[in-house]
């Protein structure tokens, strides 16, 4: 907590820990953040504000609201006890491999964003985007799924893109296609699934959603 910043107003990435755990990292990881650090001169509020780290605005609920394991000391203790005790498979693949590499079945499988990356945000060729995205990803993601099994992902408030108008696709920062109503219910209607959307308060300003698929 120390070095990502405890409230809104000291978000930081301090550059005292961050040397402390410069010798685990890859040659790689370390040649951008020794960049990045002499460039903003070693002051990790200016880095952890700048374009290279942040991509949404520190307003809304704060990090440890959504994250409830960051909260304290007793919950990221905790959570660190959980995952060190469960032996936890690791499989490096992209969302189309991994139908043919996971071998049981599952209760939920967390997509997080990565719809969004998939469909992307042209309005034109939105409903045939829609159509590759549920037959090349979802119903083979569907057959791993236990009964009443749940694939979920994130869609962030239209507001973190500081864009509200749909009508203008080829805006940098338009939102992406499921952040749109008509397009989403496209996905939604589908016979293999029921559907839900839950609403909540995120790290930017107006609602965040989870849109929970179910296994019928």
């Amino acid at each position: 907590m120390h070095y990502y910043g405890t409230r809104n107003n000291d978000v930081t990435l301090a550059y005292a820990l961050y040397k402390k755990i410069r010798g685990h990292l890859t040659h790689k990881t370390k040649a951008f953040f020794d960049d990045a650090y002499k460039y903003f001169k070693n002051d990790g509020k200016k880095l952890a504000r700048s374009a290279l780290i942040q991509q949404r605005e520190f307003k809304g609920q704060h990090v440890t609201a959504i994250n409830a394991y960051l909260k304290n000391d007793k919950n990221y203790l905790k959570a660190r006890k959980i995952l060190k005790n469960k032996k936890i498979p690791f499989i490096h693949a992209n969302i189309s491999e991994l139908p043919k590499r996971v071998k049981q079945k599952v209760d939920f499988i967390n997509l997080s964003n990565i719809p969004n990356w998939i469909i992307k945000n042209d309005l034109k060729i939105g409903n045939e985007r829609i159509d590759n995205f549920y037959n090349q990803q979802l119903l083979p993601l569907h057959k791993l799924l236990k009964p009443k099994g749940i694939i979920f992902f994130y869609l962030y408030t239209t507001k973190m893109y500081y864009q509200k108008d749909y009508k203008k696709p080829k805006h940098k920062n338009n939102p992406p296609l499921l952040n749109h109503p008509k397009i989403r219910k496209q996905l939604l209607n589908k016979k293999e699934f029921t559907s839900k959307i839950i609403r909540f308060k995120g790290l930017c300003p107006g609602d965040d959603k989870i849109v929970c698929l179910q296994e019928r």
